[in-house]
């Protein structure tokens, strides 16, 4: 048979028993160079005793959340209102726009207690959206009856609560 200027690949390598090595053509590392953990002087410290899960160390320090913003309508002025604020009252507080309303943001509460304080004195229209702190927990009991008085289930379950104690 003729190859019209093909050449075919012959086998590569035959199968070799499992008795016998197979020569390898991987490079083989010399021992001349030093290999060293640069993390043995942390081996050497003393145990403290204590073990933290480091997926459990974040859930024990709480993180303070950020005081809620104070939003109100964007007056035409309102840059003039912001300097008036940071400067002149020493609130430090960031405005970010949302659409017809200015969204403020203080660092602290006490900034906080003080912008709303501010706005109240020069009479400005403004809404704080309360914390999770501030908004009560509702409750239900189920099994009472409709028409049971609630001054005697809430004397009852504080009855329960202080002997729970």
């Amino acid at each position: 048979m003729e190859n019209d200027g093909y050449r075919t690949q012959g086998r590569k390598r035959g199968r070799v028993p499992s008795n016998e090595a197979i020569p390898s053509k991987k490079l083989t590392r010399s021992n001349s160079l030093p290999s060293q953990n640069k993390f043995n002087v942390l081996a050497n410290l003393p145990d403290t005793g204590k073990i933290q899960d480091p997926t459990n160390a974040t859930s024990q320090t709480k993180i303070p959340r950020p005081p809620p913003p104070v939003t109100m309508r964007k007056p035409p002025y309102y840059r003039d209102l912001l300097k008036q604020i940071n400067k002149i009252e020493g609130i430090k507080c960031n405005a970010k726009e949302a659409g017809e309303f200015i969204k403020l943001f203080c660092k602290t509460p006490r900034d906080v207690r003080k912008l709303t304080e501010y706005l109240d004195k020069n009479n400005k229209e403004y809404f704080v959206i309360p914390g999770k702190v501030v908004i009560p927990i509702k409750i239900l009991i189920k099994g009472l009856p409709i028409d049971m008085d609630l001054d005697e289930i809430k004397t009852e379950s504080t009855k329960n609560s202080e002997s729970r104690k």
